[in-house]
């Protein structure tokens, strides 16, 4: 997993099944989740190396992604 902190108005890179399929999106909303599941308790940023949870990151043109899935910052 990546260290990094994400917060709601960064935009990122994620990628939804493999390296040849990134995507960009402005963060909406952050849910941080147990192992598992997709819906949460919603939050204003998330520190994406932690082990202890997962979290759903929900973009401006209303796709989504697991914390897991986020490549990088974009500045």
């Amino acid at each position: 997993m990546i260290d990094m902190t994400i917060k709601i108005g960064m935009c990122v890179q994620y990628s939804i099944s493999d390296m040849n399929d990134i995507h960009e999106g402005t963060i909406k909303n952050i849910e941080r989740c147990e192992f598992g599941e997709k819906y949460g308790e919603a939050v204003s940023s998330a520190e994406l190396a932690s082990n202890d949870c997962e979290y759903t990151i929900v973009f401006d043109n209303n796709k989504w992604c697991y914390g897991e899935q986020i490549i990088s910052i974009i500045k």
